[in-house]
């Protein structure tokens, strides 16, 4: 490299930083352990001032309870929070290797489903027909006397094998 090239490159404005992704505060963040949060470290967090998702670093860790965070917008403190208070996940809606009910139901005939009956026994793949949820797939069998029932509902666990 001669002394000229050397010259123009020092003359040359460096290249500008690649701009930081863009948040969407609507989006909740990925699945942290918060207990293992450390002083100082930044997380995703819901703030109550922003109302959104935003970028927290860490400040005092309080264990059994969530580690207090400031918000980088805001600069409020507050607890890490990684789910919008008043926002309850549905039970049963987190199965990711669990097909969707139109798949599961897909060969099903529903007039042939035995009446699910908590006396009966019943194996993986069968089909039942509940009083209260219809047409069901049994996705699992967890013991002898319990198993996990896929309707258009959600994933319910029912009795089986009941001996009185």
């Amino acid at each position: 490299m001669t002394q000229e090239n050397a010259e123009v490159e020092a003359t040359e404005p460096a290249a500008a930083p690649e701009p930081a992704p863009v948040h969407d505060p609507k989006k909740p963040p990925e699945k942290v352990n918060v207990q293992a949060l450390q002083v100082d470290e930044e997380v995703n967090s819901w703030c109550g001032k922003c109302k959104g998702f935003y970028l927290h670093r860490v400040k005092t860790l309080q264990p059994p309870k969530p580690p207090k965070a400031v918000c980088i917008p805001c600069k409020a403190v507050h607890q890490v929070r990684l789910v919008e208070p008043g926002k309850k996940k549905k039970a049963g809606t987190d199965r990711p290797n669990l097909p969707s009910w139109d798949v599961l139901t897909a060969d099903a005939e529903p007039e042939l489903a035995p009446k699910y009956m908590i006396t009966g026994n019943f194996e993986y793949g069968d089909f039942i027909m509940h009083s209260k949820f219809g047409l069901g797939c049994i996705v699992e069998v967890l013991t002898e006397e319990r198993i996990q029932v896929s309707f258009e509902a959600g994933v319910k666990l029912l009795i089986q094998n009941y001996s009185r």
